[in-house]
C-alpha cells in the first residue's frame, strides 16, 4: 500500500512545488522528517539540551514534542511558500489552495497514524517502511513495470550484494560490550555526494533555482568526473563520519572493563577498511552499472533498494525474535550506534529477554534517521524492570556528558 500510495500522481492542482520538490506528490512524511531532524541537530548541538538524546524516554518525549512543533512549523512554510509560488502564474485557484491546506495535514497525520501501527504491531518501523516508499522513482508506477524487467533484475541483483556486504563477518567487530557494525559512517558520504552533486535536478532543486549550479551538470552520474568526485569524497568522509558516531571517550565509557581509547583507535582503524570498501562500492558501482551495463534508473533506484535491503533483513531478525517472545514491546529508543549492545548486554545480564530493532537500517541512516531510531524490545510484563536495568547501564554516559562531552553522536 506504501508503494501504490507514494508512485501515484494527483491532480495538477495539488502539486506542492517545495520541500521535497517532486511534482505531482503531497508534502507526506516530508515536513515531520525535517521538523524531527532539524530538533534533533539542535539537541546535539547545544549542551543544555544533549542529555535529552541520552537519557531515556523521559528525554526523549520532550525532543518527540518539539519534533511535532517544528514539523508543524515546515509544513507552514512549505505550504505557504508553494501558495506564493501559485500565485504568481495563471493556475492559481482559492479554492484549489484552500483544498491543499486542508488535505496536506490530513495526508500527513494519516500516514503517522499507519507508520505507528505498524510500528505496534509490524515487523518493522512503520516510518521506515513509509519513507522508503517516498524513495521510489516515479518510472516505478506499476503501470509502467511492465517495461522496466532490466531494471527489476539490476535492482534484485543489488539487494542481494547489499546483504552480503551487511551481512559479512568482517563487517562486525567487539571492542569489549560494544559491536562496530561497518559501514561505521553510515552511507552519509555517498548520499551527501550525491545531493550536492545533483542539486540542480535533485529533491532540493526547487530550493536552489536561481543559484549558479550550472557547472554541476558535468558531474551528474555516469559522467566520468562524476567517479573522480565521488572517490575522492567518499575516501576524504568516510573516516570524518567515523570518529563522528565513534567519539573516543563517548564509547570508552560505556565499556568500563579497562579498555582505552587507544584499543578502540585501533578497532575502529581495523574496521575502517571494510568500511572504505562499503561505502566505494555503494556509491560507485551504480554509476558503473549505469554507465557499462546501459540499465537505465540505477542510480535513481540504489538508494531505496540499499534501504529496502536493511529493512529487511531488520524484519527478518525482528520475526525470529517474536517467534520466542510474542509480546514484545518498544521501551527504550536508542540513536547511539555504539550504546545499543551494550545496553542489550545489560539487559541479558538482567534476565530479560530483548531484540534491538531496525540495526541495519539505523546503521545505514546514522543521525539522519530520526524517525528510525534502535528500539529495545522486551516482553511487555517487564517493561519496568527493564527500564531501571537500561537506566543503571547509561547512568556512566550520562556521567560522562555532564564532564563536558562534546558530542552525543
Amino acid at each position: 500500500m506504501a508503494w501504490l500510495l507514494g508512485t501515484q500522481a494527483v491532480p495538477d492542482q495539488l502539486m506542492v512545488f517545495g520541500l521535497d520538490g517532486r511534482d505531482g506528490r503531497l508534502m507526506g512524511l516530508t515536513p515531520v522528517a525535517v521538523g524531527f531532524l532539524g530538533v534533533e541537530l539542535v539537541a546535539a548541538l547545544v549542551p543544555r539540551l544533549r542529555p535529552l538524546r541520552i537519557s531515556g524516554p523521559a528525554g526523549r518525549a520532550r525532543l518527540t514534542a518539539w519534533g511535532w512543533r517544528a514539523s508543524a512549523a515546515v509544513m507552514a512554510l512549505g505550504l505557504l511558500r508553494t501558495g506564493l509560488d501559485w500565485f504568481r502564474t495563471d493556475m492559481f485557484q482559492f479554492a484549489w489552495f484552500f483544498l491543499l491546506v486542508c488535505f496536506n495535514p490530513l495526508w500527513t497525520l494519516l500516514l503517522v497514524w499507519l507508520a505507528r501501527r505498524v510500528s505496534e504491531q509490524g515487523l518493522a518501523n512503520g516510518f521506515a517502511v513509509f519513507l522508503l516508499a517516498d524513495q521510489v522513482p516515479p518510472e516505478f508506477r506499476p503501470e509502467l513495470l511492465s517495461g522496466l524487467g532490466p531494471v527489476v533484475g539490476a535492482t534484485l541483483l543489488w539487494m542481494l550484494l547489499v546483504a552480503w556486504l551487511l551481512g559479512s563477518p568482517k563487517g562486525r567487530s567487539a571492542h569489549g560490550e560494544v559491536v562496530l557494525r561497518a559501514p561505521l559512517s553510515g552511507l552519509l558520504p555517498v548520499t551527501l555526494t550525491h545531493a550536492v552533486l545533483n542539486l540542480p535536478t535533485g529533491p532540493l532543486a526547487a530550493l536552489t533555482a536561481g543559484l549558479p549550479l550550472g557547472f554541476l551538470y558535468h558531474f551528474y552520474p555516469g559522467y566520468t568526473w562524476y567517479f573522480v568526485v565521488m572517490a575522492v569524497a567518499v575516501v576524504l568522509l568516510t573516516p570524518v563520519f567515523m570518529r563522528v558516531f565513534y567519539w573516543g571517550p563517548n564509547v570508552v565509557a560505556f565499556t568500563p572493563d579497562g579498555s582505552t581509547a587507544a584499543d578502540l583507535q585501533a578497532r575502529l582503524r581495523e574496521g575502517l577498511r571494510y568500511t572504505m570498501f562499503v561505502t566505494l562500492t555503494l556509491g560507485l558501482l551504480p554509476g558503473v552499472i549505469e554507465r557499462i551495463v546501459v540499465v537505465p534508473f540505477t542510480v535513481a533506484v540504489a538508494p531505496g533498494a540499499t534501504l529496502l535491503t536493511a529493512l529487511l533483513l531488520d524484519a527478518k531478525d525482528e520475526w525470529r525474535a517474536r517467534e520466542r517472545q510474542e509480546t514484545l514491546v518498544s521501551v527504550w529508543s536508542e540513536h547511539r550506534g555504539y550504546a545499543v549492545d551494550p545496553l542489550c548486554a545489560a539487559l541479558t545480564r538482567g534476565g530479560i529477554p530483548c531484540h534491538a530493532r531496525a540495526v541495519r537500517y539505523h546503521t545505514l541512516m546514522r543521525f539522519f534517521a530520526p524517525l528510525v531510531p534502535v528500539e529495545l524490545l522486551v516482553p511487555r510484563t517487564r517493561v519496568t524492570e527493564a527500564l531501571a536495568v537500561l537506566d543503571a547501564r547509561n547512568a556512566a554516559s550520562l556521567a560522562h556528558l555532564d564532564g563536558h562531552a562534546p558530542t552525543t553522536f
